[in-house]
């Protein structure tokens, strides 16, 4: 949940959010969707899971979450992120989520990236486009051409 608050001479505003962790209140300074005490903590596990890969490297993913003490979902999301890469066994298990082709890490391979960055650039364009002809159009309604006027 986001809300703003407003200081006592209305002058500026804080923008608070729930975490959606843990459910505490705190001002975000980016576009984060968890507190920074949750934060920390995540990147606890990230260092703890890192170490563990180091010390066992092709470990899979069910031996890293209960050696390290986290979900397996942590250490997914984790490769989603792009902070972890995959190999070995575990490599054909992580897949991209358009195609469904195995990817070492992110959500999508480099080909359904580019055809995903393609599409956002034709949709912007096309809004732009349809923003423009909108503004065109208002400009010309509020016009009184002479010729419209009668004698």
């Amino acid at each position: 949940m986001k809300t703003n608050y407003a200081s006592k001479k209305g002058t500026s505003k804080v923008s608070l959010r729930n975490c959606v962790r843990c459910g505490r209140l705190y001002a975000p300074q980016r576009q984060e969707k968890i507190c920074p005490i949750c934060f920390r903590e995540e990147e606890s596990r990230y260092e703890d899971v890192v170490e563990y890969l180091r010390d066992h490297p092709g470990a899979s993913h069910a031996e890293v979450a209960h050696a390290v003490g986290v979900e397996e979902q942590t250490i997914y999301r984790f490769i989603e992120e792009g902070r972890l890469e995959v190999g070995g066994a575990s490599y054909a298990l992580h897949r991209c989520q358009r195609c469904g082709c195995t990817l070492q890490a992110g959500r999508h391979c480099a080909a359904c990236q580019e055809e995903l960055a393609r599409e956002l650039r034709g949709a912007v364009q096309a809004l732009s486009l349809r923003t423009e002809n909108r503004i065109a159009t208002e400009d010309t309604k509020n016009k009184v051409f002479s010729r419209s006027i009668r004698k």
